[in-house]
């Protein structure tokens, strides 16, 4: 993890010269830095990384509102909720996660964006149920298969093949 650390850097270096054009590719390197820092131990650079992610982000929605956009935000103010939660910060993680939520909620019917509603709610009913608040993880994770089963009944396909579906039954199952 540590020897690809330089790689990463590298590309948020590469990118952040390429201007506007390439915001989306510097928000992609910074939570691949953020994870390499992650892995190599030091969760105040990846969180640092991942804050970085966060503003890349806003930004792309700011100009150009699209699912693309949308979705990369979301995936990084999940990321940011997660290290918030490792490092004892649940009020910061539900905040990010809330954030995440209400970004994805915005988002259309199309399959991609309802995926990525499901996931955000998911990660959010987690978040309570690790907290010991059972009734809104109940009714969050609720929603989240809600959400993805009617997602997955628009493309035809089956809920046995879904792994977010499964991990949210088994987690509302737990509760």
């Amino acid at each position: 993890p540590k020897e690809s650390l330089p790689f990463h850097r590298k590309a948020v270096e590469i990118a952040v010269t390429g201007g506007a054009q390439s915001r989306s590719q510097l928000q992609s390197s910074l939570v691949s830095l953020s994870i390499a820092e992650q892995e190599a131990g030091d969760i105040a650079a990846a969180t640092s990384a991942t804050h970085s992610a966060i503003s890349v982000a806003r930004a792309c929605v700011a100009s150009e509102v699209s699912s693309l956009n949308r979705s990369a935000l979301v995936a990084a103010l999940l990321r940011a909720g997660e290290l918030a939660e490792q490092r004892g910060r649940a009020e910061r993680a539900e905040q990010h996660l809330d954030e995440a939520v209400s970004v994805a909620r915005r988002g259309g019917e199309d399959p991609k964006d309802r995926r990525v509603l499901a996931g955000a709610l998911y990660a959010l009913g987690k978040l309570y149920q690790n907290q010991r608040r059972p009734d809104e993880a109940r009714a969050t994770l609720r929603e989240a298969i809600e959400v993805e089963r009617a997602r997955l009944e628009t493309q035809g396909q089956s809920n046995l093949e879904d792994d977010m579906l499964s991990h949210a039954l088994r987690a509302l199952a737990q509760l």
